[in-house]
């Protein structure tokens, strides 16, 4: 079965907060967009570490919106 695919447009606090749940509750993969350069790749990469040492195995992208 296909992992479900979550997007999440903006990567402020409230998109960072929904991303981190969404890890920890194994909901699916999550894709961050924003407008503002580096944040969503800074707010992925946190979250990512984080699940890392929970041992959970969700991927979180990000990208830059234009």
């Amino acid at each position: 079965m296909a992992r479900k695919k979550i997007a999440l447009i903006g990567s402020g606090q409230i998109g960072g907060t929904l991303a981190h749940l969404v890890g920890i509750k194994e909901l699916g993969d999550v894709v961050m967009f924003d407008i503002m350069e580096g944040i969503p790749q800074g707010k992925s990469l946190d979250i990512a570490e984080v699940l890392a040492g929970r041992r959970l195995r969700r991927q979180i992208c990000r990208h830059q919106c234009l």
